[in-house]
């Protein structure tokens, strides 16, 4: 497997890290990682420039993951991210194509290729070969190629894979993981750096800076200041994020403290943790990452698990006052994450999951979420008493579950007199 030296094929600093394992319906198939396939313009100086390293302590890298047909996130990601952006892309099959669309955003996008690195994770019997782009001649029919770029069904997505992947080898100061389809604040980058400046060496090395994140029904129009980010919550056009499919995925956030702190400079407030499910986006000192658990494919407990350690390692969680993300396109609740409460209408398990919470509007507590949290200590005491067809059904629909209670009863003893404790703190 080789690339070529030169200026766009530049050669990559370590090959393929390991296989990975992932299944598509019974048939097991084997993945393999390549780590810097396509190296930025910056990270290349960086690599060869001691000047640029040294200051390079003082960068955010943005981490995020893909597969194929959502490269087009990474071009606008640029226009609101003036710091290095590491992107981890996923190949779902042995098609020449998925590849040729890497390229061509590489190659064919100046803005992209100035910072941004890109990594693959693609099937093992594919035959890697890279060439130039001919960018017109691409650009002409990529809209109706994309088209055809369906991720296959029964496939989960490896999402704790791709995370880990699109760590920088060479880390800088700071990380900052998100999601493909989400737009940060204006100058976020350069603000939080300002803001890092000001705080005690003990301060960055013990907490994780979270970003308030939000969805908005205008994908098309995505506000970069909090003022206007206000002005259209209160027309209803965005809403917290995930409101409607997970209200207790963001309530430790704490929106409406956050809604009104009006600082002139960026500034933070200090939250406890009450749900195992709370899954914010923050940025972190890069040499403190604890790196996400792989063994968490598809989506469940794939990120909460990752910040469920943060929390008992004793990290603090601190909101930033004056960023925020938002996602585009609302989330709305689906017939499948409407099945992952089977057993809602039996009285006996109805505290087993959380309920959903009816529309909230940005002036109101989470409260009705905080009333119906998680009574039980473990979910698997109320599993204990299903019988064996009650039990399949609620483990299919959220294969993680089981995956994460084993986890956190390892985390326990790891952690045991160093740092919190779940049955404490958190909400099961």
């Amino acid at each position: 497997m080789q690339v070529q030296n030169d200026e766009l094929f530049p050669e990559t600093i370590t090959t393929d890290v390991s296989n990975i394992k992932l299944k598509i319906r019974e048939n097991e198939i084997i993945f393999k990682r390549w780590k810097d396939v396509f190296i930025s313009d910056f990270r290349k100086q960086m690599l060869t420039d001691q000047k640029i390293r040294d200051k390079d302590i003082n960068t955010i890298t943005l981490a995020t993951q893909c597969s194929v047909e959502n490269l087009h996130f990474v071009d606008s990601l640029t226009d609101r991210w003036n710091g290095p952006i590491s992107v981890a892309v996923f190949i779902d099959r042995n098609d020449a194509m998925l590849v040729r669309f890497v390229e061509y955003y590489y190659q064919c996008f100046e803005n992209i290729r100035a910072n941004t690195t890109f990594h693959l994770v693609y099937p093992e019997n594919m035959g890697l070969g890279f060439s130039e782009v001919n960018c017109e001649e691409f650009r002409a029919h990529a809209d109706e190629d994309i088209l055809h770029m369906k991720p296959l069904t029964g496939l989960r997505y490896p999402y704790n894979v791709m995370r880990n992947l699109a760590i920088p080898q060479d880390r800088t100061g700071f990380m900052f993981f998100i999601d493909i389809d989400m737009v940060p604040s204006f100058n976020l980058h350069d603000e939080f750096l300002k803001y890092a400046r000001t705080l005690e060496k003990e301060t960055l090395d013990t907490s994780i800076f979270i970003v308030p994140s939000f969805e908005s029904n205008n994908p098309s129009d995505i506000p970069g200041t909090k003022v206007k980010l206000i002005q259209r919550i209160i027309t209803k056009e965005i809403r917290i994020f995930h409101l409607k499919t997970c209200g207790a995925c963001q309530y430790n956030t704490n929106y409406l403290k956050w809604k009104y702190l009006k600082n002139t400079t960026m500034s933070t407030y200090e939250i406890e943790s009450k749900f195992f499910n709370y899954e914010p986006f923050y940025i972190i000192r890069s040499d403190k990452l604890i790196p996400y658990n792989e063994a968490f494919v598809g989506r469940g407990y794939d990120r909460i698990s990752q910040v469920c350690e943060m929390w008992m390692a004793g990290f603090k969680f601190r909101v930033l006052s004056d960023a925020f993300l938002v996602h585009r396109g609302f989330h709305n609740t689906t017939k499948l994450r409407k099945r992952q409460c089977p057993l809602r209408k039996k009285k006996k398990y109805v505290n087993s999951c959380v309920r959903k919470p009816d529309i909230l509007d940005f002036y109101k507590i989470v409260a009705e979420i905080d009333q119906k949290r998680h009574i039980n200590k473990r979910n698997k005491e109320s599993l204990r008493m299903m019988d064996e067809e009650e039990r399949a059904e609620m483990l299919m629909d959220d294969p993680n579950r089981e995956l994460f209670w084993g986890f956190v009863e390892e985390l326990e003893k790891k952690y045991n007199g160093t740092g919190r404790m779940i049955s404490q703190e958190w909400y099961f």
